[in-house]
């Protein structure tokens, strides 16, 4: 399932993401990324502990791990400073 990036903190590894279906993730990268708000990235979200993210937009691959599930777009924003 795609979803668009509505939020990062590169400095943390942490982005916010918004699914096809409006369900709101924080992940926190494994690994260094290039990422940029607006962004669709592509993973199975349901993967377990690391999932691979591709970035459709740039066409690059990172590992990362589902920090949280927002209740909503506010939340999922706000928590990328606090990872």
């Amino acid at each position: 399932m795609d979803a668009k990036v509505i939020a990062v903190n590169h400095v943390l590894g942490a982005m916010a993401v918004e699914l096809e279906d409006k369900t709101y993730l924080v992940l926190e990268a494994s690994a260094r990324f290039i990422l940029e708000i607006g962004d669709t990235i592509a993973a199975d979200w349901q993967s377990g502990d690391v999932i691979t993210v591709k970035n459709v937009t740039k066409d690059n691959e990172f590992g990362a791990i589902v920090q949280k599930i927002a209740e909503s777009r506010g939340e999922a924003i706000s928590s990328v400073s606090i990872i």
